[in-house]
């Protein structure tokens, strides 16, 4: 004691376990109560050889050496050791060994601490050298009863990884298992100071179970023995003497890489699932038993113009208003009856909603689990496009029929009104020749009613070349200044000839000069004229008037005949339309005339517009841009 000096006094008083050995190998210290640890007195030990504490075959200053070495090699770590008791058992303890020089020489200082009796504890070995390795073996299973071999069989064979450290952190045992899943060995892990680990959450782990206290945590933990990484699922329970004191702790070790590597699996399914959702075209949702929103895709949410989010835990009242209410009875009808509605077609003008037309097909069906409904799915496909695509195709098939239909009627009546003024010409053509023949004087009167129906067959005839170089463009204006009074009272005064009915003008006098080609004007003018005295009465009158405005002059042609019916009125200046309201008898013609009038007035920079009262008449206004103030040449326009 005295060759310790501060040493030895420092031992006593912190009543550390400690042997201090010389040189040689000899015991120079024993620290009060350390003896009685290995069942000797101090005086027995001081001045003994190291090798009476020591297993057979072990020499002191070898074993000191180890020691050294291995607490080296582990960075200050305890080592595990046997030691022999005076009674000839062996025993094991935790140690730490260091070196103190003291005047004139030095010393090696032995910690000890007994190990809690484990079943099937192994040593670990003092270090990595080949004489330390030689040290571990395992401890002989003497003393054990049935009950205490049962308990090392659970130990060694049980599926999970299982460790148990004492009331310093420090691991002095482990079954196969947890070595298996760690990567590492026996030698490697038994004497691992838990508390000395950067995982602080294992760490805190330990501290509780060391405080009495049970704790779990998962991780993924990386062996800082073997360097095997392994998610782990830990539980860490204390362990008790007799005396309900805590010396030591029990943790079992579950390798959750399987069930990681399913959880993985379903986040992956999840999430490819949750990404055909959102890129899915159509809209889904699913909507519990109470009518809420649980989950909507993004379709849907642009459909209904709200976020995705906004939907959850609502009605669809809350998002569509009276159209979500429409929309609820036929989900309850679902979640009712337990069967799907399918291909349901819903529009704006079915829902009332106002604002540019949309289309949608729907489709509901019930979620079930376990044979228990558990709500709706929905699917919405907007087919806007496709049902205007599909109105479109309906108008232009019912146009094309129409348009057959106009041209049956265009050959049934082009073929009656080219016979009309064929058949009188015909028989006044072979009267004039057989009169001729005859030496007969052919009357005047013969020749021009010839030259009548003549005309009409010219008119017809001029009609249809004027709608072929319409749809050609290569209609032509031969343009000069013209006098618009002049050509309307031409137009009237032919009119006037062979109708009893009056033909009036009216017009503030003075001649009215624009540029225009007078022979397709005056055209217009007749055709007109024409249309009001063939839909009225024989002696009904038909008005005329011309005004003047500062920059354009305005015809006005009013008759009192049985006038347009408004569903019609759009349809007057097409190609072949005759009013279906005037019987063919009465209203010869080809229906061509107003066609080729308003591509005239178009040419001319004008614009041809009527009003019209079924049987009380109509007015035709035809607006002509006036002539600039300039010299004028005579042009042809296209």
């Amino acid at each position: 004691m005295e060759s310790l000096g501060e040493l030895g006094s420092l031992a006593e008083r912190n009543e550390i376990p400690l042997v201090a050995v010389d040189e040689e190998g000899v015991i120079r210290f024993v620290r009060e109560g350390t003896a009685d640890l290995l069942g000797w007195t101090r005086e027995e030990l001081l001045g003994q050889p190291l090798d009476c504490l020591l297993p057979s075959g072990w020499e002191g200053t070898t074993f000191l050496a180890t020691i050294l070495e291995s607490t080296g090699e582990l960075h200050g770590k305890r080592v595990r050791a046997t030691l022999v008791r005076r009674e000839g058992v062996e025993k094991d303890f935790i140690l730490a060994a260091t070196t103190a020089r003291m005047p004139g020489h030095r010393v090696r200082v032995l910690a000890l601490e007994p190990l809690a009796e484990v079943p099937d504890t192994v040593r670990v070995p003092v270090g990595a050298s080949a004489g330390a390795r030689s040290i571990a073996r395992a401890i002989p299973g003497i003393g054990y009863g049935h009950t205490d071999q049962l308990y090392r069989l659970l130990f060694e064979q049980a599926p999970l990884g299982v460790f148990y450290f004492d009331a310093d952190g420090v691991v002095t045992a482990c079954n196969p298992r947890l070595l298996e899943m760690l990567g590492t060995t026996r030698e490697k892990t038994l004497g691992l100071h838990l508390l000395s680990l950067p995982d602080k959450r294992l760490v805190a782990a330990v501290r509780d179970s060391l405080q009495g206290k049970s704790a779990s945590y998962q991780t993924t933990y990386t062996s800082v023995t073997g360097g095997k990484t392994l998610p782990v699922e830990s539980f860490y329970s204390p362990v008790f003497d007799a005396e309900g004191e805590v010396v030591g702790g029990m943790a079992i070790v579950v390798d959750v890489s399987e069930r990681k590597r399913l959880e993985h699996e379903r986040d992956l399914h999840l999430a490819r699932l949750e990404t055909l959702l959102d890129t899915a075209p159509i809209g889904i949702a699913f909507l519990d038993t109470s009518c809420r929103f649980v989950r909507v895709n993004h379709r849907l949410a642009e459909i209904n113009g709200r976020p995705e989010a906004a939907h959850l835990g609502r009605t669809p009242e809350d998002i569509l208003g009276s159209t979500g209410a429409i929309l609820r009875h036929v989900v309850e009808h679902v979640l009712a009856a337990g069967k799907s509605i399918t291909g349901h077609h819903v529009s704006t003008s079915d829902l009332g909603v106002e604002g540019p037309w949309r289309s949608w097909d729907v489709s509901f069906y019930p979620v079930r689990e376990n044979d228990r409904i558990i709500g709706v799915g929905a699917l919405v496909e907007e087919v806007t496009e496709h049902a205007k695509a599909e109105h479109e195709r309906e108008r232009l098939y019912q146009e094309s029929r129409d348009a057959v239909q106009v041209r049956d009627d265009f050959l049934s009546v082009a073929s009656h009104e080219l016979k009309t003024p064929l058949t009188p010409l015909s028989i006044r053509l072979a009267t004039i020749e057989r009169k001729l023949e005859q030496g007969q004087p052919v009357p005047l009167d013969l020749v021009r009613k010839a030259r009548g129906s003549l005309g009409k067959l010219t008119v017809l005839i001029n009609d249809l070349l004027d709608v072929a170089r319409i749809r050609a463009g290569r209609l032509t204006l031969h343009v000069q200044r013209v006098d618009l009074g002049g050509l309307l009272e031409r137009s009237v005064a032919a009119q006037r000839e062979g109708r009893p009915g009056p033909v009036s003008l009216r017009s503030s006098g003075g001649p009215v000069h624009l540029d225009g080609d007078p022979a397709r004007l005056e055209q217009v003018f007749d055709n007109l004229l024409d249309n009001a005295a063939k839909y009225s009465a024989p002696d009904a009158p038909i008005e005329v008037s011309l005004e003047v405005g500062s920059d354009h002059a305005v015809v006005s042609v009013h008759d009192r005949g049985i006038g347009i019916p408004e569903e019609q009125r759009a349809l007057l200046f097409e190609r072949f339309f005759r009013a279906r309201n005037a019987s063919s008898r009465s209203a010869g013609g080809l229906g061509l005339g107003l066609y080729i009038s308003r591509d005239i007035v178009d040419r001319h920079g004008g614009r041809i517009s009527v009003e019209s009262e079924q049987g009380k008449g109509s007015t035709f206004r035809v607006e002509l841009p006036l002539s600039q103030a300039r010299p004028h040449q005579e042009t042809s326009k296209r």
